[in-house]
């Protein structure tokens, strides 16, 4: 008798760029032998579009971003428990922002952050002076995710 049973495949992880859907995996294969360089967190005129921007949505549908997120934790005490008692539709992004390590470089591509998000979030709300990241000039055609 086999025990083994199969596994499922992970569940693909996914960015939209210039109208196009792309695997995240593949991007960071395909970045994986590129220089890694490090930008200055404390160059906030570049970064506030970033922060200001709705890049998720809560379990309610809500858009939210890394702004709301930084302003919930620091009204919250520093507390993720609190800001989860007040924002419970918050969790997934609240998990991932737990377990990310900044140190993990984003991914940029013309000057836009296409995977890192959490990464940078996390980083803002630690204080780190910098955050890794790979910049791509172009777009791999194996990396287009076609379901």
């Amino acid at each position: 008798m086999n025990h083994f049973s199969e596994m499922p495949a992970p569940k693909p992880h996914l960015t939209q760029i210039d109208g196009r859907t792309y695997d995240v995996r593949k991007l960071e294969s395909s970045a994986a032998l590129l220089p890694t360089n490090h930008f200055d967190l404390t160059k906030w005129n570049t970064l506030q579009s970033v922060i200001d921007g709705k890049y998720w949505n809560d379990t309610n549908g809500a858009a939210l971003g890394p702004k709301d997120l930084i302003e919930a934790y620091g009204t919250s005490e520093s507390n993720w428990s609190e800001v989860l008692k007040k924002h419970p539709s918050w969790s997934e992004h609240v998990a991932k922002i737990q377990r990310v390590s900044y140190q993990t470089p984003v991914l940029v591509y013309k000057g836009n952050i296409i995977d890192g998000i959490h990464r940078l979030t996390k980083a803002l709300l630690e204080n780190a002076a910098s955050i890794p990241y790979k910049n791509l000039d172009r777009l791999p055609a194996d990396a287009e995710y076609n379901a």
